[in-house]
């Protein structure tokens, strides 16, 4: 210890008599360091940790897979859920749950919509869960026509009811009707499977408010369910026990509209985090290619100094110092510029971490947990350790071996070893271009993929289009009554000047929406389970027009399309193609399979993207609001206007409480941000990727540049001795340019090859685009040679300028 304190001081000596070398090293290590801790601390809070529930590990959730149409993430219906939670001998118990909303009412104080969850009385003790405050739901509770009770979350009870613990056992006013408030939970609990999360936790799951009981009963999914494990029970044997108790479901209600659908389990984390897992691996393994040229760059450095300090070892090692201690010397200096720039990087990685909060809710599942935790400090220092270790060993063995073969004699130095570590050099240099075109090269696919993605034409317009949510009081609004107060709202709006206006039950790209079985005509309908599935969009009159969504043959829907009206329905492209084989379909008729009642089509629209930019059109049906619509408890309101300010909204939130002050506006929103919002995930991926890409580039030029440089200082004598022979500066230039060169031409080839071989690894993150797209890769290049040549160039013309006569005076 007392060596390793007095290598300590020695250090801090040496580091503090050339602050420039070691402010360049620590911000090396820093940049490096910084990244890769920034991203280790993402997907250690995503990835790695387990849930925050007790025994994680044996917590699965339950999907249906159809296989015959290639779908997966399928909701479970309520009738599946029951089977599999009186049928399991291997679950110690099974819970259910949908994402839903309410209206929250108060005296005084506007309605507003919160973001709620219905939820089975076995949900949180699946969790592993108790309330801080109060109780858990009871059995009579989560029963039909049980009273009305609600459990809030820590948050929200201290953000509307002050924290005040008297809450617990009063009503409040949910949905219209009055609510006893039963329990709070506890301040750490926490609910990413559903974002936003849930403020309002309610019972009794098979009271759908968009679906009536027939539907809820006949295997219509819209359940997540999640499940406890017994202790042991491994996946195989999970999964061997679902598909008998799924058969046995099948047999016992073939009708069912689930009846084709196969129940899957999957760990919960796993279910979590299948979407971002690829992509948060890809940019760790980029922020440890920055590390790796920081480190190759401080490797560089020390090289330099210790050749620098040959005639300081060699008095060492004369005097009895052993290879031991001078390698301890060398890895203690290093680990000390490691540690300080470990220090800097993690003040970079909070910094990254605060921008997190930025990224729209949903984005980065457990994003909140991301922090510099115990286990993210620990990894920040072993790789300050590694660093350390990389840099300085192999400097440090090369001046120990030096000092031994050259002794103290001035001017020994071996032109042999000088040719070696000069070559030494210049492949360390070669493999950080390498690394810097394959990062960038990965990082110009991704862009690409981003810029054809945001190309990407959803269908309608989205600019100047204002959307809110319109959130009816619950049991208040019947089905007729709603949509009288939507068609008077719309009407209301529309008499504002410059305005128009419609309403949809859910909007394009922002999830939602009814998916149901239609029977085209003239097509084999085989009912519920077995006709094809397609979007069911309920809108009003003005819906196209508002949105821009143009009607390639046929009609809109008019005010006569009402209850006393013959059904109509307008179809998309990719319904017309796939279920009338390029006839025109307006004048056929298509039916929904649970009623088979017709519906007549009267216009064909041009295909929307339904649920991402990425995704192929989807058929689609439209119905008018007016006739006998689905009783949604939120509808949204669009507005087009040629400019949307604050005063346009209140002027629409006026219209609402004048109809009625009891209905709740929320979720105001333009909808060129929602389309935005919707490709979040690959633009947050396409930006780190550059930004790390960036860096590489940044630090392997500066690691041409010393490299160039330091050769050019020790080639001082040869180029003043060459210029006096009549040399010209443009030959010095030039003989230095293409040493410089040599050793990105050698790393342009490594990282091209390098590119062709991992790219591939970036295909499911790609959009439009092949991971070794052509046009990629060859800009990748010529910029990275450019960047290369111009840190080539700055040495050089510094060599061209050295004054001959001064170098021979000096020998």
């Amino acid at each position: 210890m007392k060596a390793f304190s007095q290598n300590v001081r020695y250090a801090l000596r040496l580091l503090r008599k050339e602050p420039g070398f070691s402010i360049v090293a620590v911000l090396t290590l820093a940049v490096g360091i910084g990244g890769a801790t920034s991203m280790f601390s993402i997907v250690d809070a995503v990835l790695l940790q387990p849930l925050p529930y007790t025994n994680a590990s044996q917590l699965f959730s339950f999907s249906n897979t159809d296989k015959d149409r290639g779908l997966s993430g399928i909701d479970v219906s309520f009738t599946r859920f029951e089977r599999l939670q009186q049928n399991t001998r291997l679950l110690s118990s099974v819970a259910a749950y949908f994402p839903s909303s309410v209206t929250l009412s108060r005296s005084g104080e506007l309605p507003d919509q919160i973001t709620s969850a219905q939820v089975t009385r076995s949900f949180f003790e699946v969790l592993g869960v108790s309330t801080a405050l109060g109780r858990e739901f009871l059995p009579q509770e989560d029963s039909p026509a049980g009273p009305a009770v609600a459990i809030l979350s820590a948050r929200f009870w201290h953000s509307r009811f002050a924290g005040d613990p008297e809450i617990v056992g009063r009503a409040i006013t949910i949905g219209g009707q009055p609510t006893v408030i039963v329990g709070i939970l506890p301040e750490s609990f926490r609910f990413p499977l559903q974002q936003p999360e849930p403020e309002i936790w309610m019972p009794r799951v098979f009271e759908n408010p968009t679906m009536s009981p027939a539907k809820v009963h006949s295997g219509a999914g819209y359940l997540q369910v999640i499940a406890r494990a017994k202790e042991g029970t491994s996946v195989a044997a999970l999964e061997s026990e679902v598909r008998v108790i799924d058969a046995g479901y099948k047999k016992d209600f073939p009708a069912f509209a689930d009846s084709t659908e196969d129940l899957v389990p999957a760990p919960l984390s796993e279910s979590l985090t299948a979407g971002v897992r690829e992509p948060l691996f890809v940019l760790l393994t980029a922020t440890l290619g920055v590390l790796l040229i920081g480190c190759t760059n401080l490797m560089n450095l020390v090289l330099t100094r210790a050749n620098a300090r040959r005639r300081e070892i060699a008095i060492r090692v004369a005097i009895g110092a052993s290879r031991t201690q001078v390698i301890s010397q060398f890895l203690t200096e290093t680990l000390v510029l490691a540690l300080t720039g470990a220090v800097l990087g993690v003040l970079l990685a909070q910094l990254l971490h605060l921008s997190l909060r930025l990224l729209p809710p949903g984005t980065l599942p457990r994003s909140e947990e991301v922090g510099l935790h115990g286990d993210v400090l620990l990894f920040a220092v072993f790789l300050a350790v590694l660093s350390a270790v990389l840099a300085g060993l192999l400097p440090s063995l090369r001046a120990f071996g030096r000092a031994v073969q050259e002794g103290l004699t001035e001017g020994s130095r071996s032109a042999s070893s000088t040719r070696r570590t000069g070559r030494a050099r210049a492949a360390l240099v070669a493999a950080e271009v390498g690394i810097a075109v394959l990062l960038l090269s990965g990082s110009a696919v991704l862009i690409k993929s981003l810029s054809k993605l945001m190309n990407v034409d959803p269908g309608f317009n989205a600019s100047n289009l204002l959307t809110m949510s319109i959130n009816f009081p619950g049991q208040r609004y019947s089905s007729a009554e709603q949509e009288l107060f939507i068609h008077r709202l719309v009407d209301s709006v529309n008499a504002i000047p410059r305005l128009r206006s419609a309403a949809v039950n859910a909007l394009p790209l922002v999830g939602g929406g009814a998916y149901m079985y239609f029977c085209p005509e003239n097509w084999p309908c085989k009912g519920i389970g077995r006709d094809p599935v397609m979007s069911l969009r309920e809108v009003t009159p003005d819906y196209f027009r508002v949105m821009r969504i143009p009607l390639v043959r046929g009609r809109s829907f008019d005010d006569h399309d009402d209850r006393s009206g013959r059904k109509v329905a307008i179809v998309n492209e990719a319904a017309a193609s796939r279920f009338f084989q390029g006839q025109d379909p307006v004048g056929k008729w298509i039916a929904n399979s649970r009623d088979m009642q017709p519906m007549l089509i009267v216009g064909l629209a041009k295909d929307v993207k339904i649920s991402s930019l990425q995704s192929p059109a989807f058929q689609e049906v439209y119905t008018p609001h007016q006739q006998a619509p689905l009783q949604f408890p939120t509808m949204t309101l669009i507005v087009r206007s040629d400019a949307v300010n604050s005063g346009l909204i209140q002027a629409v939130k006026q219209k609402v409480a004048e109809l009625d002050p009891g209905v709740a506006v929320n979720n105001i929103s333009m909808m060129k941000d929602l389309v935005s919002d919707s490709i979040a995930e690959p633009r947050l991926t396409t930006g780190l990727g550059f930004l790390f890409a960036v860096l590489a580039v940044l630090l392997t030029v500066i690691g041409i540049y010393g490299v160039l440089a330091y050769s050019v200082s020790q080639r001082r004598q040869e180029i003043g001795i060459r210029m006096a022979l009549g040399a010209t500066p443009r030959q010095v230039i030039r003989r230095v340019l293409i040493q410089g060169v040599g050793m990105i031409g050698c790393g342009l080839i490594a990282g091209f090859v390098g590119s062709l071989a991992l790219n591939p690894v970036l295909k499911s993150l790609l959009f439009g685009i092949s991971p070794r797209d052509p046009m990629s890769l060859a800009a990748t290049l010529p910029v990275v040679f450019l960047v290369a040549l111009i840190a080539c160039y700055i040495p050089a013309r510094r060599a061209a300028r050295t004054n001959p006569s001064l170098v021979l005076q000096s020998q």
